[in-house]
């Protein structure tokens, strides 16, 4: 790999449209959503930007996020403890390079590529190339550890219901990107929800818990209640036990969940894909608040699928706005380094 390739953000920074004016009441900072569309832009890169979670602007005009010349994948952002983002998605040829870029400020990125022999499987479980399981990242603070997680299907199927019956949720642990804990099973539910088909999953830690939003990916005949639905599990450890899945937080036909606090910290926004239509927001005040939540509009422009939402800070959302009117020869160094390097 070449340490000095450079990928141009032109588009990303030099021609994005111009966003509203930063808000005087707006001082809490916003909302990030990284995520794909539908049809041929399924698999690339877009932003949107929110001061509420409610409204969203694009980012570049609407235009792909030239992360990467060959970038693909099911977007997720997470952030560590001295705020740094890493996103991770692949890019390449099929079967493609699981990656991890990280940035300080969403604009300039640096990247590593994941040995795909970390992500190897227990036997019976195969992975599936190019999309690693929606692969998703969560950095834990009181372990300074990054979780990856990604789900898996039992090589045995015959079916494509069988396929989507066997998909497991798997895990691995790293602190540099370089040593990693064996591929193992996230949650191991018991009574009727024993066999329950789990894609999508994405782990998060709130005042000493850590709660998993996952979706129900059994079908109607298997699980009539909670099919296709996202559903929230809760553990006092990383790695479980985790209990039982609570009641669905969304209707029937949702995946791709994301999870974040209201700016002031009273409320927890849902947002699921209602697939292949577009994202559809729930709230709730607390994270124990049974299911199902309630339902608040969205405005966004075009189709939004799978991607993830995070919170960010005044700084970083004004250094997105200032990117907007940047001069095109701003570039982000994808140099190959490790993160902590």
């Amino acid at each position: 790999m070449n340490p000095n390739r450079l990928v141009t953000l032109a588009a990303a920074v030099g021609m994005m449209a111009a966003l509203p004016s930063v808000a005087a009441d707006g001082a809490g900072g916003g909302y990030l959503f990284a995520h794909m569309r539908t049809g041929r832009e399924y698999g690339h890169l877009y932003f949107d930007v929110s001061r509420d979670g409610l409204t969203w602007t694009q980012l570049n005009g609407g235009r792909e996020i030239p992360l990467s010349p060959s970038y693909f994948g099911h977007p997720y952002i997470t952030e560590d403890d001295h705020g740094e983002f890493y996103l991770i998605g692949a890019q390449g040829t099929p079967p493609h390079d699981v990656v991890v870029w990280r940035s300080r400020d969403l604009v300039r990125w640096s990247h590593v590529v994941i040995d795909k022999s970390h992500l190897a499987l227990p036997e019976g479980f195969v992975n599936e190339p190019p999309w690693y399981g929606a692969i998703k990242i969560f950095f834990d603070r009181p372990s300074r550890q990054f979780m990856l997680t990604w789900h898996a299907e039992r090589a045995s199927t015959k079916s494509n219901t069988e396929r989507w019956e066997s998909m497991r949720t798997f895990y691995v642990l790293t602190r540099d990107f370089k040593t990693f804990t064996k591929a193992a099973p996230l949650f191991d539910y018991r009574g009727e929800d024993a066999k329950m088909a789990q894609i999508d999953a994405s782990v998060h830690f709130h005042q000493g818990m850590y709660y998993a939003i996952v979706k129900d990916e059994r079908w109607q005949e298997s699980a009539p209640g909670t099919y296709k639905s996202i559903r929230l599990a809760k553990s006092k450890s990383l790695t479980g036990p985790w209990s039982s899945p609570g009641a669905p937080l969304t209707p029937h036909w949702r995946e791709a969940p994301t999870l974040v606090p209201s700016l002031d910290g009273r409320e927890w926004y849902l947002y699921a894909e209602e697939y292949p239509k577009g994202y559809r927001m729930y709230k709730a005040a607390s994270l124990d608040q049974p299911g199902p939540w309630r339902e608040v509009p969205l405005k966004y422009e075009g189709v939004i699928r799978h991607g993830c939402v995070i919170r960010i800070n005044e700084g970083v959302y004004r250094g997105l706005l200032a990117a907007d009117k940047a001069s095109p020869c701003v570039a982000a160094r994808t140099d190959g380094r490790t993160p902590h390097n």
